[in-house]
């Protein structure tokens, strides 16, 4: 077992299972998780979202993560990985994973039992992974590869990101149904599922994502009010965070998340209902198309001619004998 540098405090608060009482395998029913990596330069307090696992189909016997990874290679280390266990919305449990990423890449490795700070994971329940680069400068975090693995009884989705929708046209639908809407530069909502609520995601380089209307305009946290811009900076970068049931909580730079107020875009520190919200592929579904077999009562008699065809074999020139009048009227 590698804890990576973790400090007593945190080893004594997280229960584990060591390798060798496992026999360094997991059991057969384990389900394996791969994370994506991830290479942030930019020093911040902040933690920023990483993956989440759930919602849980049953009981978990035990977990193990697995890292490859380090900081910035010289000065004081700040950065570290923490897991939360969420139920109905909130946090109920946390632990640090691996302690302070060291200068040089290594490999390091956790192993838990069925609870997370003392608190058993149930069936619904969440797995949330954070990381956190440290501010003041010149720190940065590399995870070059991050691996769970989750043995019980337990099934689950998993949420990396969204990666999928990454660079696509989407619909961004608040818990009343209805859509974002860039208005000619304001922020509204509509029922209306059309161009100008079409919006795409593109990757920031933190891990973030930016929001941009059909417009070419970024969704914006201005020191608390939802607007749009021209920029690509700190302030237009956004958390996509897995809040159940296929929904997200849209986070700014400030931590606060989107909200559909009775209709009204605002921030807010909540994480509720009101702050849910449905990103999916604004792409057309066509409809299927029914073509009835052709038969003579679909044509009318009067329309009806007989066709000869000759193919002479000189050149295979198709030569066609019919009624020149006829076939124009039926063509």
């Amino acid at each position: 077992l590698f804890c990576g540098g973790l400090a007593p405090t945190i080893a004594r608060a997280c229960t584990h299972v060591t390798m060798a009482e496992s026999n360094g395998q997991m059991p057969d029913t384990t389900q394996r998780f791969v994370v994506r990596s991830v290479h942030n330069r930019h020093s911040s307090d902040q933690w920023h979202a990483l993956h989440t696992i759930g919602p849980l189909s049953g009981e978990v016997e035990s977990m193990g993560l697995q890292i490859q990874w380090r900081d910035q290679g010289w000065g004081n280390g700040k950065g570290r990985i923490r897991m939360a266990l969420r139920r109905e919305g909130s946090n109920i449990a946390q632990v640090d994973c691996f302690g302070i990423a060291t200068h040089s890449k290594e490999s390091a490795r956790m192993d838990f039992d069925c609870s997370v700070d003392g608190q058993k994971v149930l069936r619904g329940d969440f797995i949330d992974f954070e990381y956190f680069v440290g501010g003041g400068g010149g720190h940065e975090l590399h995870i070059d590869s991050f691996e769970v693995f989750i043995a019980g009884q337990a099934s689950a989705a998993s949420h990396s990101s969204m990666a999928e929708l990454i660079g696509k046209r989407v619909f961004i639908t608040s818990h009343r149904g209805e859509q974002l809407k860039d208005h000619d530069g304001r922020l509204l909502l509509t029922s209306a599922e059309q161009g100008w609520e079409i919006w795409t995601l593109t990757e920031a380089a933190d891990g973030k994502f930016y929001i941009t209307s059909h417009r070419q305009k970024q969704l914006k946290d201005h020191d608390g009010e939802a607007l749009l811009t021209d920029n690509k900076q700190e302030w237009e970068r956004w958390t996509l965070a897995d809040a159940g049931d296929g929904k997200v909580f849209i986070s700014s730079h400030r931590n606060e998340q989107l909200m559909d107020s009775e209709g009204e875009v605002r921030l807010t520190d909540d994480r509720r209902g009101w702050e849910k919200w449905t990103i999916r592929s604004a792409l057309p579904q066509a409809p299927a198309l029914e073509v009835a077999a052709p038969t003579k009562e679909a044509v009318p008699s009067s329309m009806l001619v007989e066709v000869h065809t000759d193919i002479i074999c000189d050149g295979c020139e198709v030569v066609d004998t019919a009624d020149n009048e006829a076939m124009d009227e039926l063509n």
